[in-house]
This record gives structure tokens, sequence and C-alpha cells, in this order.
């Protein structure tokens, strides 16, 4: 993720792209025109804007509050027994064990950029987390994915080796919100995608670059399904 996100971040620079790091933005007037959005170095005008704000955007749209959630995810990084060959990219699995309500969804991945495998708890409901605060990683939620490895690898879990959380910003039926702001035709959103969007990433951007612009996208297959991802009336 991080080394896309430079690469992403480059190839704006070399088109022109005007990037302001380390800015908040405050708020958004969609009724003005040109749309002010406010910021702690000033405020930015904009005939049409994209708004792709994460855990944070049912600050800038408060309509979304009641349909969105925001829950941290607690990650871990362990060392496991056996050659550490087998740990890589192309040995270890990508996999995910799609238990019961009461288990929950499992998933890990490889060792690739840091030392240890990756896995965590999938959880996109149930609870509301300030994006604010940084609380950390939850020992007990780490200590309940090593369980879960115990139980079910079959080699040994040695140790932690890493831990960190990430942010989901939720929707009930776990679906993403892209599209039109219900009375600003000039104003997208792409937001809450459940914590599966990452990889969606150049999609998205295309979806909402061509849906600000041409009032559609030339992506056949989400045409399909518009009405899905559409944001909510009230």
């Amino acid at each position: 993720a991080r080394d896309t996100l430079r690469a992403l971040d480059h190839l704006c620079r070399v088109e022109g792209v005007h990037v302001l790091e380390e800015t908040r933005v405050l708020g958004v007037d969609m009724n003005k025109d040109p749309i002010v959005v406010d910021t702690d170095r000033g405020q930015l005008l904009a005939e049409r804007l994209v708004l792709t704000a994460g855990p944070w955007i049912s600050n800038l749209v408060p309509s979304l509050a009641s349909h969105t959630s925001v829950s941290r995810q607690h990650v871990g990084y362990f060392r496991l027994g056996g050659p550490a060959r087998g740990m890589e990219v192309g040995a270890f699995p990508v996999w995910v064990y799609l238990g019961d309500a009461a288990r929950g969804l499992f998933y890990g991945l490889p060792e690739f950029g840091r030392s240890g495998v990756k896995a965590a708890l999938h959880s996109a409901s149930g609870r509301s987390d300030d994006p604010d605060t940084s609380p950390g990683p939850d020992p007990e939620e780490i200590e309940r994915v090593r369980r879960f490895l115990v139980a079910q690898l079959a080699v040994p879990v040695l140790e932690v080796v890493h831990r960190e959380t990430c942010l989901y910003t939720n929707t009930s039926d776990e679906h993403f919100l892209i599209g039109s702001l219900p009375g600003h035709p000039n104003v997208v959103v792409g937001s809450a995608c459940s914590g599966h969007g990452f990889k969606f990433g150049p999609l998205t951007g295309r979806l909402l670059a061509e849906l600000l612009m041409e009032g559609r996208t030339s992506v056949p297959e989400f045409e399909r399904v518009r009405e899905s991802f559409a944001l909510p009336v009230t």
C-alpha cells in the first residue's frame, strides 16, 4: 500500500497536480458557487469536488453520519515455526476464514515488506470508533487472532513481532458509497469501503472522475449496479 501511494503521488505531481500535504479540511460549503472548502491553511474554491475523506466523511457530509460507522482494526504480524522461505509470497497463501457470527472472519497474508505473516479479524460492524483518537492496537484483539492461528495452523505460532491499527468506514451492507451527493451534481463522494476498498483504488478513481465530469461512467459493469452504490437521499 505504501509503495502504491508513493507511485500515485509521483504520477500526480508529474501531471501538474497541486498537492497540499498535512492540510486539514475543516468544512465544506456546497451551497456556495463556487464551492468553498475551509482548511487550516485557508479557503479553497472549486467548481467541482470529489470527497474521499475515509472515516471523516460524515464530518464533511453530515447526512452520511447515520449511514456509516467507523471501526478500528487490530492487525498482528506473527513469526511462525518452519522454514522462512515457506512464509514468503508464492509459498504462504493469502487466506480467509469464513466463520460463523460467533467466530468471525479472519484473514492472513504472507510475509512481505516486514517481518512476520499478517493476520487479523475483519470486523465491519458492531462498533463506532473515533477516528481522531489513536489508542494503538488492543492487546486482547491481537491475542484473539493469535489464539485463532494456534488452533488453525499446522506450524507453531512463535511470537507477535509487530502490531498496528487501521480504520474501516462501513456501511450496513458493506457496499461502497460511490456517486453524486443528492442535490449537488458537482460533488461526488467515494467512501465507506468497509475494509475492502484499497485494491479497487484505480477503478474507483476512474469512476469518480467520470461521474464528476460526465455524469456517468464508461464502465458498463458499474453502470448496471450503480444504484447499489448511490448515496442515500437523507
